[in-house]
């Protein structure tokens, strides 16, 4: 600093109250600083943080069901269902802590993250978290397959790259296209010239022919999917026309209800790694306050309603095979159905049928990238014009 000149300006120390922002009338608005804070979710359900039992002083406010309003067949003598003790967790810093009925043997909670719950492209996570693949909700046999031949309908993955690199991109191969070739292609690790001995396109594209004419031939709803195809009988609505009796009506048959068995689906879903995303065992969330005041009961997953813990409840008293030791679960079910317009212009639409897991988190079945629904059935419909000349 040249001798003489004056001292820097002293910096102006800016409080909350000047960034605050200023509202139409000219004074500032400020949040109160004892009633908002910035923090991040809590995650304070670990399996390491769990109470040997349940507290007394911890009821569930609502009404419980009743023992003796539940079907609950008896135990052999030989053998009886396994002991269960409630188990609590410790309340995390928001004063939530869960109720199970036993010790749970897994806790999707400790898988939370920001993929988990976060499906917005402002933020930086993973395109598609889950890993599985969208066509896992039609079947299973196109996940297999691509689990096991990735480079399917090809014998190996360098013809596999290289038949990919000629399909794709621009027709007119450009200078942007030979770099792919030479980084996506030639370079890959995976990439062995050893492969290519005796290669002739002609081969490898009648090949994709035939694996293009198989699919087709199969179609979109594939046996090998688990898709099979029946036919709906209905009673035509003439009772009052021709006939005195809804019985006496003839029956109109309603072919190509396309569906899936939902056993076979089960089956699926639980064969994946999505099952570690489902909660195996249900349980009443509380909040406390204050302490020595009693919790408020918490409501926000299927598998933490009443209806859910007391299915579970019937289901560990259930009578067991001799030497059946594996932990029995309740899988929950939910089903939803509605019309698809399938382009912006015109009247053509499907009318599928979509099946959900309530184990899973609501916030991962909202979520498009997860693809957790799974096609049940596409039902046909019926033109009013065909029902009226049938019955005519």
């Amino acid at each position: 600093m040249p001798e003489g000149s004056p001292p820097p300006p002293s910096p102006v120390l800016l409080s909350t109250h000047d960034l605050a922002p200023i509202s139409r009338s000219g004074r500032r608005n400020r949040f109160p600083t004892n009633r908002y804070k910035d923090f991040l979710p809590g995650k304070g359900h670990g399996i390491a943080n769990f109470i040997n039992a349940a507290p007394p002083q911890a009821p569930s406010p609502i009404h419980e069901v009743p023992e003796q309003n539940r079907d609950v067949t008896p135990d052999p003598p030989n053998n009886p269902a396994p002991t269960r003790q409630p188990v609590q967790t410790k309340p995390d810093e928001f004063g939530l802590f869960k109720v199970y009925p036993s010790m749970p043997t897994s806790n999707p909670d400790e898988l939370v993250s920001l993929d988990t719950l976060c499906d917005s492209g402002a933020f930086a996570v993973a395109s598609n978290p889950s890993g599985r693949e969208p066509s896992s909700s039609f079947g299973f046999s196109s996940v297999t397959e691509t689990a096991t031949n990735v480079f399917a309908p090809f014998l190996n993955m360098t013809v596999f790259r290289l038949m990919n690199w000629f399909y794709g991109g621009s027709q007119m191969k450009s200078i942007d296209e030979l770099n792919k070739l030479v980084n996506e292609v030639l370079l890959a690790p995976d990439f062995d010239t050893t492969h290519l001995e005796g290669f002739q396109a002609s081969t490898e594209l009648a090949r994709l022919d035939a694996h293009e004419a198989k699919k087709n031939k199969d179609g979109t709803f594939s046996s090998s999917d688990g898709w099979m195809e029946s036919s709906v009988k209905l009673r035509l609505p003439s009772e009052k026309a021709k006939f005195a009796k809804e019985e006496e009506a003839p029956i109109f048959d309603v072919p190509g209800l396309h569906h899936r068995n939902i056993i076979s689906i089960l089956r699926t879903v639980y064969q994946e790694d999505t099952f570690y995303e489902m909660n195996t065992m249900p349980y009443k969330e509380y909040i406390l306050h204050e302490p020595g005041q009693p919790p408020d009961r918490v409501w926000g997953e299927v598998y933490s309603a009443d209806a859910h813990y007391a299915f579970h409840e019937e289901v560990q008293d259930a009578p067991r095979p001799e030497g059946d030791k594996l932990e029995h679960i309740v899988a929950g079910l939910q089903l939803w159905s509605d019309s698809t317009h399938l382009a912006n212009f015109g009247d053509a639409a499907l009318w599928p049928s979509y099946l959900y897991w309530s184990n899973q988190s609501k916030y991962t079945r909202a979520k498009p990238t997860s693809f957790a629904s799974h096609h049940l059935a596409y039902i046909p419909k019926v033109s009013e014009q065909v029902i009226r000349l049938t019955v005519c």
